[in-house]
């Protein structure tokens, strides 16, 4: 069984599956919306009961009925660098290209062939 709680952020899915309860934002406020994404998740519980549909072992629970079945966990982002990472990061890989060409300058200054 499932249902809908309508929150100040928009509408919120609950349901209860082996005893537990989950929720899930469903970050809309739009009524049409919540409702289909209320049928669908009924739908699939109904299909994890009767054998049609198996759940994986690992994963969002809400995530993966919400989906169809298609996705267990939601899509990870890579993580944000901060400013000074991103810093350190680029004089690391800047380090051996401004030696070689400091090497290259000072050999140019210095009357020897370039390299």
């Amino acid at each position: 069984m499932a249902w809908l709680e309508k929150r100040s952020d928009g509408f919120r899915i609950c349901f209860r599956f082996s005893g537990q309860k989950f929720t899930r934002s469903l970050l809309t406020h739009d009524a049409r919306a919540a409702n289909g994404a209320l049928a669908r998740l009924e739908d699939n519980l109904r299909r994890v009961e009767l054998g049609t549909l198996e759940i994986p072992d690992s994963g969002d629970l809400s995530t993966f009925l919400l989906s169809d079945g298609r996705t267990a966990q939601r899509p990870a982002l890579p993580p944000r660098l901060t400013l000074s990472e991103l810093f350190s990061n680029y004089f690391a890989q800047l380090g051996a290209f401004a030696r070689r060409v400091n090497r290259c300058r000072v050999r140019r200054t210095s009357g020897q062939a370039e390299a």
